[in-house]
């Protein structure tokens, strides 16, 4: 019917659904070509409604007929642009492949869309008749029918043929996509390309009302995980119903200063809800960009703990292998030394000698890289039992005492004034602590003397070596319990 009539109004607010939506994907990714080709697409459906309700509301035959022609135009577009985003989903960057089809895509519309403007071909008349539209359609539309349909059925055997490869949410995005455009397809030939054929132009806008569906189920696929967040559909959903709300108000104004005054609200309410929606997907995307980065990190930190432990396994198997050889040598230089293979001079003596504490120094390090692969991968053992802390000492001063007077040092045991109570511990490994701590002192100190002690403090014995030698530097002092420091 001629005005404003409930259809009418509802094309206006499908209209403002789509173009809104068309705005939201767009500025999600502006540079993606897959967003551009829907955006466009989904344009193009909100100019086909609005030109529907626009056809609804003329007055004259002439400007029916000016509108019809417009949104067919419209909807061969839409076509178009959603074959275009058929073949491009789901990537989204461009190339010259993508430059190619977009203009095998394009190229063919350029004469449909004369031939729908210029010529009387898809559309001849339309007369009003009692408070109805008659149009009288060319020879030329059935041709249109098919072109749309092929360009809606190429997009959907694209994304379907996609759809058998994919997999998790990639395929669950197809479903979406699938699912809206056979919704539109259905809907949109059976209301608007076979009813017309048949002569019923009354339920025309029942068509547009499919692409709502098509809509926001491929715009929830495309922006995958964008919409689970409760920020932007909030956002979203308040900015499209302002909108749509203060569209609908321009129409319902009754003087020019009040239809001016509304378009004006009306454009900067949409500039204002294009910022608001773009700096919540921004924070959103700056997420989501840190959530990957977390995500990264965390798979290199599970690489390098593999190789960590690759490193591990490595040394101990390694070290197991050395231990033997190294063993051997040890003793048949041990044997050499007490004369067992005969005499020797002072200067084969020396080297065998030489030999000897290399050997030994060489089975010290393999022992206690055997002892590092253990810690790290849990397997140490310990056996506590109740040990005399001084007894053990003063057996390590005078086991290192000759390595010390050889080097002209003096090494004491300060024997405690106070008793120092027994404590419960793996005495091998207290022992190895006392050693590598005085035999330290000694290695590092080229002349004085280096003073070992133990007394006890409350609940605790404390441990003291003191010597002359070059000490320890404070920038040292931080590493001074990490591996092979």
């Amino acid at each position: 019917m001629i005005g404003l009539s409930v259809e009418n109004l509802i094309l206006i607010i499908v209209a403002a659904i789509n173009l809104a939506l068309a705005l939201v994907v767009y500025i999600n990714r502006p540079d993606s070509i897959v967003n551009k080709s829907y955006a466009l697409s989904v344009i193009f459906a909100g100019f086909w409604a609005l030109g529907l309700a626009l056809f609804g509301i003329s007055t004259t035959s002439e400007t029916a007929l000016f509108w019809a022609r417009l949104y067919y135009i419209a909807a061969a577009l839409i076509g178009a642009f959603f074959m275009r985003f058929g073949y491009a989903f789901p990537e989204h960057k461009s190339d010259m492949r993508t430059w190619w089809s977009t203009s095998l895509v394009l190229v063919p519309i350029l004469p449909i869309v004369f031939f729908l403007y210029f010529t009387d071909w898809h559309i001849q008349k339309i007369v009003f008749t009692n408070s109805y539209r008659d149009v009288t359609l060319g020879p030329a539309y059935s041709f249109y029918g098919l072109v749309f349909l092929g360009y809606m059925s190429a997009a959907f055997w694209q994304l379907f043929k996609k759809f058998k490869k994919t997999s998790g949410l990639e395929r669950l995005q197809f479903k979406y996509i699938m699912a809206g455009t056979l919704i539109a397809i259905v809907v949109g030939a059976f209301f608007n390309l076979l009813l017309p054929w048949l002569g019923n132009y009354q339920l025309i806008w029942l068509g547009p009302l499919a692409t709502v569906a098509m809509v926001v189920l491929v715009a929830y696929a495309i922006f995958k995980h964008h919409l689970f967040s409760i920020k932007v559909v909030a956002t979203e959903v308040f900015t499209g119903i302002l909108l749509l709300l203060l569209f609908v108000n321009i129409f319902s104004s009754t003087t020019s200063t009040q239809y001016i005054f509304s378009t004006i609200i009306f454009l900067a309410a949409a500039g204002f809800g294009w910022l608001l929606i773009r700096s919540v997907l921004f924070e959103v995307s700056s997420r989501e960009k840190i959530a990957k980065l977390a995500k990264q990190l965390q798979t290199v930190n599970d690489k390098l703990q593999q190789v960590d432990k690759v490193k591990t396994e490595f040394i101990s198997i390694a070290s197991h292998q050395l231990r033997t050889p190294l063993t051997i040598i040890k003793g048949y230089t041990s044997m050499a030394l007490e004369g067992t293979f005969g005499r020797y001079t002072k200067q084969q003596h020396d080297v065998m000698d030489k030999l000897f504490q290399s050997a030994n120094r060489l089975i010290n390090l393999v022992e206690d890289l055997l002892n590092i692969s253990r810690l790290e991968q849990g397997r140490i053992e310990y056996e506590y039992k109740v040990i005399d802390p001084v007894a053990l000492v003063r057996g390590v001063v005078e086991e290192l005492e000759p390595k010390a007077k050889k080097k002209g040092l003096r090494l004491i045991f300060i024997k405690p004034k106070h008793s120092v109570p027994h404590i419960r511990a793996d005495e091998q490994k207290m022992r190895q602590v006392y050693i590598n701590v005085i035999d330290n002192a000694v290695k590092y100190t080229e002349k004085g003397s280096v003073t070992v002690s133990l007394h006890r403090e409350e609940d605790k014995v404390r441990f003291e070596s003191v010597d002359t030698g070059i000490g320890i530097t404070k920038d040292d002092l931080s590493t001074l319990f990490h591996k092979f420091v």
